[in-house]
């Protein structure tokens, strides 16, 4: 808007120079005599121009402006753009890995009651939460791609260890596969306000399944959470080889090859453990992977809350 005022303003006084000189010039301007007529002309003149000068500097810093306003427009919407497909590709990898999970314990749990004289409750239980995962995955999937900011209007309170113990039951098929053990430290009054289905379906159910599968036939999990002011931390503990330092830096990435065959052959995709950092992010927390330094091998993984 101030680029355009100039440029009129410009425009103005050229127009009133060049009147002024034209008009004394064919004498509809009466002047002072030869002499100061001729100095009148070649003023206005020498002012006509440069205000001429002026105008078109004026009007090509106006273009260069609104160029480079256009190209600052323009990166924006790429941006946002990147992000967009960046934040559906996330999508379609969690609906590709995160549904593996609850399918395969279906599949167990429905061969095992194939092989059963009678139905057992505990069975269906399982069948029953895997059902819940698989719906609260497509729920949040859905949500997330009409707005991905949508997640925090699901959020509710829940008790930190009943939705572990919800979570473990789910599990149970594969644990008991492997004969794992899973012990569990966190305070019954432990609460927090989050997305539960992230927090149990994509970040710990991802985390603990990995742990399954790289943790050796009789081996134990550890599951520990406290809470520090406003933050609760939440530790998961495997029994697993472990991960070289150069592995580790690459864990996160969807982009890079860190699918390993478990223990006992099993297979997987790669996605698990960049789901949970991408995954955690959505809810304000952050995750961190290292090697136990408590003795035993395998994995630590550090999860931070905001209560």
């Amino acid at each position: 808007m101030k680029e355009k005022k100039l440029i009129a303003l410009g425009a103005l006084l050229s127009f009133l120079f060049l009147t002024l000189t034209y008009g004394i010039q064919f004498g509809f301007i009466p002047n002072a005599g030869t002499s100061l007529e001729s100095d009148i002309l070649i003023a206005y003149g020498l002012i006509s121009s440069i205000s001429i000068l002026g105008l078109v500097g004026l009007f090509l810093m106006s273009i260069n402006k609104n160029y480079f306003d256009a190209r600052d427009e323009i990166a924006e919407l790429n941006k946002d753009l990147k992000q967009n497909l960046e934040v559906k590709s996330t999508l379609n990898k969690i609906m590709v890995h995160d549904f593996s999970t609850p399918l395969m314990i279906i599949k167990m749990t429905a061969d095992k009651l194939l092989a059963s004289d009678a139905l057992e409750n505990k069975p269906l239980e399982i069948i029953k939460h895997s059902c819940l995962s698989i719906i609260s995955i497509l729920q949040n999937v859905k949500a997330m791609i009409v707005d991905p900011k949508s997640i925090h209007d699901a959020q509710e309170s829940l008790v930190l260890k009943d939705t572990v113990n919800e979570l473990l039951t789910t599990l149970s098929p594969m644990l008991s596969a492997k004969g794992i053990n899973v012990e569990v430290n966190i305070e019954a009054t432990l609460t927090l306000v989050t997305n539960k289905a992230v927090l149990k379906s994509n970040i710990i159910s991802n985390i603990m399944t990995n742990a399954i599968k790289f943790s050796p036939p009789s081996g134990g999990l550890k599951i520990n959470a406290h809470q520090e002011e406003s933050q609760v931390f939440i530790h998961i503990l495997d029994s697993g080889p472990g991960m070289s330092e150069e592995k580790l830096k690459t864990i996160y990435s969807f982009d890079s090859n860190t699918s390993t065959k478990g223990t006992q052959g099993e297979k997987g995709t790669g996605y698990g453990i960049p789901i949970v950092k991408f995954s955690i992010g959505l809810l304000h927390g952050t995750a961190e992977v290292r090697n136990r330094i408590d003795g035993p091998s395998g994995l630590e993984f550090i999860l931070k809350l905001p209560v």
